[in-house]
């Protein structure tokens, strides 16, 4: 059964960047940005779930808009957020779970990785 975008784990990372994102890197701790990353690759996993699942971006986005605030941090969070949303999107769109388990690996690393050159020292 396909999992659909989980609004918990999206208002999660979306608090978290939140908290972590105006920092400079130095500023962040080890345990933070760990936490902060693998959120973030869960959260990337999901978007491609509900990608692949056919749902379509703009609900996607529309979903994500709901759990953010109009503060300049949440917006901030809403902005990395949106851009995983996008990059996930610009990916191909696989037919067989194989292929799409091998995508999901790829993209939650590939976000992961963006997460760690950006936070840790």
């Amino acid at each position: 059964m396909e999992r659909l975008l989980n609004p918990q784990v999206i208002l999660s990372t979306a608090l978290t960047v939140a908290m972590l994102y105006p920092l400079r890197p130095a500023q962040a701790q080890t345990a933070d940005v760990l936490a902060l990353c693998g959120e973030m690759g869960e959260t990337a996993d999901s978007i491609l779930d509900a990608r692949n699942a056919g749902t379509p971006m703009s609900t996607l986005l529309a979903a994500m808009s709901e759990v953010v605030s109009d503060s300049p941090e949440d917006q901030e969070s809403y902005e990395v957020l949106s851009t995983i949303v996008r990059l996930a999107y610009a990916e191909p769109r696989f037919q067989t779970t194989e292929m799409q388990e091998s995508q999901k690996a790829s993209f939650r690393e590939e976000i992961e990785l963006w997460c760690f050159d950006t936070f840790e020292e």
